[in-house]
């Protein structure tokens, strides 16, 4: 039986789910890029991120609704991103979880979560068999409403790279480091994460895994695993579905289930 808080925060998430499929249905009425245009590359639904980037003149948005279930605690959020190419190989990011709302014990709240300035290089493309390499960097300032202010600027980096090693799979390991905020006392982690991916056609499939240690300032080992679905109809559109768990540490979701949509629109310098 689907428990009462838990259907509290589906209600309440009603109208954000009713935005993603009006954007679904408008993303596929849409007119498609020309045949031959290569196909959308979205950093959602995994864990890890590609070192590509999208290309000057182009802006990409990827948005979804993400639902994560906590020992007497559910919580609801909107991870949205976007992507603006301001060259071939460089693109600025803005990245955050925006709208969020909580639910503990019936303890009920929400606001805007911080959202992130950053950029992605992608110092060598992958191509002739060479994997490819990116440094992907993003600042959070101390912001936010409602009770998910943050109680200082956190920042990350990381380290992405490509490697098509079979026909139709990708493996993309992330490495690097971040400093976060812990009650307002920040700390420093190191990150890794790598995704298995397999694409044919317009449908393929994803698993990947995810640490940080310390998860806390102090505290263990985070690690975190997930897998899901991505269905590219237009070359400018994607959809995807994925869920996942903890596997160790007490801070992260024991259970988080997310669905999103990336599309893409040309918007300048290109023909």
């Amino acid at each position: 039986m689907m428990r009462p808080a838990f259907a509290r925060t589906l209600r309440r998430g009603r109208p954000v789910l009713c935005g993603l499929v009006l954007v679904l249905a408008l993303s596929l009425a849409a007119p498609v890029l020309a045949q031959g245009a290569d196909p959308i590359a979205a950093d959602r639904p995994g864990i890890a991120d590609s070192s590509a980037t999208i290309g000057r003149g182009r802006i990409q948005f990827e948005i979804g609704t993400q639902w994560e279930s906590r020992p007497d605690e559910i919580t609801t959020f909107v991870p949205a991103l976007v992507r603006i190419g301001l060259w071939d190989r460089f693109e600025a990011r803005i990245e955050g979880n925006t709208f969020s709302v909580d639910d503990a014990n019936g303890d009920y709240r929400s606001g805007l979560s911080p959202t992130s300035a950053g950029f992605k290089w992608a110092a060598r493309p992958a191509e002739g068999g060479q994997p490819g390499v990116g440094v992907i960097a993003r600042v959070f300032p101390r912001w936010g409403l409602g009770g998910f202010e943050a109680g200082r600027a956190t920042a990350d980096a990381r380290l992405a790279v490509d490697w098509d090693f079979a026909e139709g799979f990708t493996l993309n390991p992330n490495a690097g480091i971040g400093w976060y905020d812990n009650d307002g006392q920040g700390f420093a982690a190191g990150l890794f994460a790598v995704t298995l991916a397999y694409q044919q056609g317009a449908v393929g499939w994803f698993a990947d895994a995810a640490v940080q240690t310390p998860e806390a300032d102090g505290g263990t080992t985070a690690v975190i695993v997930d897998g899901g679905l991505a269905w590219v109809p237009r070359p400018n559109f994607q959809f995807d579905i994925s869920a996942g768990s903890r596997l160790h540490g007490v801070t992260s979701p024991r259970l988080f289930i997310a669905i999103g949509i990336a599309y893409r629109v040309r918007g300048w310098g290109r023909e």
